[in-house]
């Protein structure tokens, strides 16, 4: 991927943390944004995502779009 790709995440999509073995599949709950100014630029802040740990304990961390990957 070049420095201009862009990947963009949406609520639902099943991701996975970058350079972990055995990452949990994740799902995207709320991507997070702020307004810059009043022509609408938005600044990301991060992804909050949901995982089911093996006990049935749900999971929730908001990571940096640098840390995970589409599935």
């Amino acid at each position: 991927m070049g420095y201009n790709d862009k990947v963009f995440f949406h609520t639902g999509e099943i991701v996975k943390a970058k350079r972990l073995r055995n990452a949990p599949e994740m799902m995207v709950s709320k991507v997070h944004k702020v307004n810059n100014d009043k022509m609408d630029n938005s600044r990301l802040l991060g992804i909050t995502c949901v995982w089911f740990m093996d006990t049935g304990e749900i999971q929730e961390h908001m990571f940096n779009t640098k840390d995970i990957e589409k599935c």
